[in-house]
């Protein structure tokens, strides 16, 4: 899954939002990414 391998590359540790689109495509945009 490409949005995992896309997060896990960030290195980050503890909670994180996302927030993604799915266009009629079928494809996942990713719009922010925020730390919580």
């Amino acid at each position: 899954m490409q949005q995992r391998r896309f997060v896990l590359s960030l290195a980050l540790v503890g909670v994180v939002g996302l927030e993604l689109f799915l266009t009629q495509e079928g494809q996942v945009l990713i719009n922010e990414i925020a730390p919580r």
